[in-house]
């Protein structure tokens, strides 16, 4: 059905809507997790902005394919569409390793870092994966799709 209407601008944006109301309800619970790893020495705060920044995001790319985008503000979608991709997949990667806190006895790299909350350091890793995998045809779409809308 994609196929047969992707050259329709209200379809498009109906499928980026959808697309960025899920991440958002996948941001809910990496939120949860960031504020529950927000201790952690030198690392809880990056987590805390990372799912507020996501937030702001995803709600501001609903509300300018609501409006219906200007070749400016699309610009500036995919701009930091390419952005909080990256910096989610950063975020994955970074969480990921760090749960395995536990497993780096005597690594002077990991030493200023504090082990606890290993369930939520997984949980912000897993949901951050998640929201990549939503990410990546946002992205492919917005970018695509860019003259159809």
């Amino acid at each position: 059905q994609f196929q047969e209407k992707k050259h329709e601008p209200e379809y498009v944006r109906n499928v980026l809507i959808g697309l960025a109301a899920i991440m958002g309800l996948l941001t809910v619970p990496f939120a949860i997790c960031a504020c529950v790893v927000a201790g952690t020495a030198a690392a809880g705060a990056g987590a805390v902005l990372t799912a507020l920044a996501l937030l702001a995001w995803e709600a501001g790319s609903i509300a300018l394919m609501q409006r219906g985008p200007a070749a400016l503000s699309q610009g500036f979608l995919v701009g930091a569409s390419l952005v909080m991709t990256a910096l989610t997949f950063e975020t994955a990667v970074y969480w990921g390793q760090l749960a395995q806190c536990d497993t780096y006895s005597g690594d002077v790299a990991l030493a200023r870092y504090s082990c606890a909350h290993r369930g939520a350091m997984r949980g912000a890793c897993a949901f951050a994966v998640l929201i990549w995998l939503v990410q990546l045809p946002f992205v492919a779409l917005a970018v695509a799709q860019r003259h159809v809308l």
